[in-house]
């Protein structure tokens, strides 16, 4: 299952934060900038980096990156951490690249629909 890209937005990327090309794209509620995917409060994932023509990027509180939006589709390649994730389930941020069923000091990614394996098929949280 491919993503379904719908849209996307360009947004400040966080002083020192690092982008890379498909990885998971948030925003931090509190700044409005953008980073990785990661274990933290106040994220609101919102779906991949577009960096195609850069590959990997640092921001210096002023470098605009592109995150492509999607309605449903796999938070691939991500892996699913800290145990087994089933569909219906709410699942977290916890990298770049991975998605995981532990709450704690983490931002909500999503609801399962799928798993496959080490893949998790999520609906993003943002998406009604």
């Amino acid at each position: 299952m491919e993503p379904s890209i719908i849209l996307g937005q360009s947004y400040v990327l966080a002083d020192g934060e690092e982008a890379h090309d498909g990885d998971l794209g948030c925003v931090d509620s509190a700044t409005g900038e953008a980073v990785a995917g990661q274990v933290a409060a106040g994220l609101v994932l919102l779906g991949t980096f577009d960096l195609t023509r850069d590959g990997t990027v640092t921001g210096d509180g002023t470098l605009k990156v592109r995150i492509k939006f999607w309605q449903y589709g796999q938070v691939a390649p991500c892996t699913v951490t800290g145990g087994d994730v089933v569909p219906g389930q709410t699942v977290y941020v916890a990298g770049p690249t991975s998605v995981t069923g532990t709450a704690t000091g983490a931002s909500v990614a999503g609801i399962v629909v799928k798993v496959d394996g080490a893949i998790a098929y999520v609906k993003p949280s943002v998406i009604g």
